[in-house]
């Protein structure tokens, strides 16, 4: 896509209705869209949507039931519109990592929705399967990413700025930063541990990524990509009053989500931005409400953005090229070298073909053996450590049992008696110490068990991976537990032997 005189803020409208996949916007007109009453998509740009006609509705109620009230539309026209697995909504998201890679700038996503649902399938296509290809195609490498996740509370901007200096603004963030080594950890780490910071989470979404890579001539670059997934939007006063006042300047009803965005909204300085309004198309009596409040905000976004364009002139970024082996057309699109693609392996190919054929069940299927593994991973974790403790403690009772044994050794008869036996203890197991060992290996076998599972299942290269983190983990427990124990037992057998006269002698 040509995108050099295009403007850099992008306004797109997606719907996200999966008992419809397979389906093109065309083919989801007349009688079989539940939606078409109230919206009539016209092209991958503009559609129509019905006006409430309050007046003639009114009228319809006098003449009765048979009475056939007028319908109005409002034209509206967007960047991009369709389902968001269309080819048209996916080249936005493309373009939108392509160039900022390619222009080395930063970049922003705002995901506009009315429920609280986060949509793995669109972080994971974006952040991890098209910065693979946009790696592959500037024959860059990636050296690491950095992401940071806060849990941006809605808060008055006002209040905020009324109780002490603007530093205390980090105060209404929840943060949790990840420093990872490529898009594979970032992979994981969407389907893991974001996905359990998003359930914890009260406010919206803010994720900044730092990529940090080498290029072609081995020159190291970062750029930042920011993600902001805002929740109800269809019934924030902040977002549309900053939306009604971006021609002027003002930030209307501002909020601390307000004054976090606003620097994407620079139309001096402009930031490659796309604003994508989600539309789910549930069946229920308030799915015509979402779409009616979500679409007249996307417009508000996308006229109030036309007018700021023209009122401060071209904002265009203008590219510029890229030294590299792979081939830039005269339009300023990628096309891949013969050994480019040759290369496609290094750059998790199979990752980003699953990455952009999961679907929510996929995911939820990957959460399932996520919490399988988390589970039984904490639980033989905890068996191990029950079990190295009695085996050491069985241990220092024996070594202690010899140690009178020698000390004794001349006059056994004295005070031997209370040592219930002598040696015959320490040839005898302790019962809890039977018990804790027999768990142990249960639980390891059971461990064992859930990693072949994992192995056959259809997740299997991505499953493994996480294995091996896992046993990894397990080891080096297994390493400082014994350590511990060895230590804990050096320590007692030294002041056992100085507190103990026969021995010293």
């Amino acid at each position: 896509m040509n995108s050099t005189n295009k403007r850099v803020h992008r306004v797109m409208v997606v719907l996200t209705d999966a008992t419809r996949k397979g389906m093109t916007t065309s083919s989801c007109s007349g009688e079989d869209n539940p939606h078409e009453t109230e919206m009539k998509i016209l092209d991958s740009r503009s559609l129509l949507l019905r006006i409430q006609n309050t007046k003639a509705n009114a009228h319809r109620t006098e003449l009765g039931a048979d009475g056939e009230s007028p319908r109005y539309y409002r034209h509206m026209e967007f960047d991009s519109i369709g389902y968001e697995y269309e080819p048209q909504v996916r080249g936005e998201l493309s373009e939108l990592i392509e160039q900022t890679f390619r222009q080395q700038t930063h970049g922003c996503l705002l995901r506009m929705t009315p429920l609280r649902t986060h949509n793995l399938n669109l972080l994971t296509r974006l952040l991890v399967a098209e910065v693979d290809k946009a790696m592959l195609v500037l024959h860059c490498r990636l050296r690491a990413i950095n992401v940071d996740y806060y849990d941006v509370r809605k808060f008055d901007m006002v209040n905020m700025l009324s109780e002490a200096s603007p530093n205390k603004r980090h105060l209404h963030f929840k943060h949790c930063g990840r420093c990872l080594q490529s898009t594979r950890e970032l992979f994981q780490w969407l389907v893991t541990e974001y996905n359990v910071l998003r359930t914890r989470g009260s406010g919206d979404d803010f994720i900044d990524l730092q990529y940090i890579f080498r290029d072609g001539q081995q020159k190291l670059h970062k750029l930042h990509l920011t993600i902001f997934q805002i929740f109800g939007c269809d019934e924030r006063m902040d977002i549309s009053g900053f939306f009604n006042g971006l021609p002027m300047g003002r930030n209307n009803h501002a909020s601390l989500l307000t004054d976090c965005i606003k620097e994407s909204f620079d139309f001096k300085k402009p930031m490659r931005t796309v604003i994508l309004f989600e539309l789910p198309l549930t069946v229920g009596k308030e799915a015509p409400k979402w779409m009616r409040k979500i679409l007249r905000l996307a417009d508000t976004a996308y006229t109030s953005i036309a007018t700021s364009y023209k009122n401060v002139g071209d904002c265009s970024i203008t590219p510029f090229r890229v030294s590299s082996k792979g081939n830039l057309s005269a339009s300023g699109s990628f096309s891949l070298s013969p050994s480019s693609s040759r290369s496609l392996g290094s750059i998790s190919n199979s990752l980003r073909r699953r990455a952009a054929k999961m679907s929510t069940d996929d995911y939820n299927s990957l959460v399932y053996w996520y919490g399988r593994i988390d589970s039984k991973f904490k639980e033989l974790q905890l068996s191990m450590e029950d079990h190295f403790k009695s085996l050491y403690n069985q241990k220092s009772l024996q070594i202690f049992s010899n140690l009178k044994c020698m000390s004794n050794d001349v006059s056994q008869e004295d005070d031997y008696d209370d040592e219930s036996g002598g040696d015959a203890t320490e040839h005898l197991p302790n019962q809890s110490h039977i018990i804790t060992a027999s768990r142990y290996q249960e639980l390891l076998k059971q461990f064992r068990h859930l990693e072949n599972e994992a192995a056959k299942s259809c997740f299997a290269s991505t499953l493994m991976v996480y294995m091996s983190t896992k046993n990894y983990e397990l080891n080096e427990a297994m390493k400082a537990l014994k350590q511990r124990e060895i230590e804990k037992l050096r320590q007692t057998l030294i002041k056992y032997i100085k507190n103990d006269p026969t021995i010293c002698a």
